[in-house]
């Protein structure tokens, strides 16, 4: 178990992992969301929470046909 809270990353699906679009790439910033974690930055791990819910939403979004207000992900 200690070795999960060294890297969480490790305990996650390689499909997620593998989530990138030409300005964005999940595994970095969820590796920088743990490492400012770690660090006790909490108001970076909110920014890097809400930059990836955005992405992720903007996504979603697009992918049902509908034009997103949030960051473009081309």
């Amino acid at each position: 178990m200690p070795e999960l809270l060294a890297d969480p990353l490790r305990r996650l699906a390689p499909e997620l992992l593998s989530y990138r679009t030409p300005t964005f790439a999940l595994t970095d910033d969820l590796d920088r969301l743990a490492r400012v974690q770690r660090a006790g930055a909490p108001g970076a791990v909110v920014c890097y929470c809400a930059r990836i819910v955005e992405t992720l939403a903007a996504d979603a979004v697009g992918r049902l046909g509908q034009e997103s207000s949030g960051p473009k992900l081309e």
